[in-house]
């Protein structure tokens, strides 16, 4: 083999390395666009779901409940709540649908997700209030049926307690996100 040879072999080489290494970035790019759209699309068909079954519990909270012996003031109670929580959830919803990661910048989608959080964990908060009450009614209302009290009582603190950590990790991560966003803007 003469050195004309070993040039030639070398350079195909290197077009061949050159080429897998291409071929090897736009598969990352799709992997990474692909599961980041998963991640988007599962959330939102969930959020769906929460949308479809709060638009569902309307009629059966005005319709079912005043047949079962419910009270009208505690079904209306009932049915006001689903009518703002499938508001809230078709607004995280919205919000969810605008991020795109194949076609933003990375402080587009991450200003987009602390949006999401920040209003996810405003409802909950919001929503706390309005739970309690209707609860605290309904629970009150069906005091008569043995444990009932008990388990609303029980389950309420189990919530609670699950729901503070929760809200404490996302309070954490929000504010990592925004010292990132912030880093990213003020490196540009």
């Amino acid at each position: 083999m003469d050195l004309e040879d070993l040039k030639q072999t070398w350079q195909s080489q290197n077009e061949r390395i050159d080429k897998l290494e291409e071929q090897n970035q736009h598969l990352r790019e799709r992997l990474r666009r692909n599961s980041m759209s998963g991640h988007r699309e599962k959330l939102l068909n969930t959020y769906m779901i929460f949308i479809v079954v709060t638009v569902v519990m309307i009629p059966i909270s005005l319709l079912v409940l005043p047949d079962i012996g419910i009270d009208p003031p505690i079904t209306y109670m009932l049915a006001a709540y689903f009518v703002i929580m499938g508001v809230a959830n078709a607004w995280v919803w919205s919000l969810i649908r605008r991020i795109d990661p194949a076609n933003q910048t990375l402080c587009e989608n991450l200003q987009r997700v602390v949006n999401v959080q920040t209003t996810r964990r405003a409802i909950k908060i919001c929503s706390i209030p309005l739970v309690l009450v209707t609860v605290g009614v309904f629970l009150y209302h069906l005091r008569t049926i043995e444990g009932c009290i008990e388990g609303g009582i029980i389950g309420g603190i189990a919530g609670g307690i699950v729901g503070y950590r929760q809200d404490c990790k996302i309070k954490k991560m929000l504010r990592e996100m925004r010292a990132d966003l912030e880093d990213a803007l003020s490196e540009n």
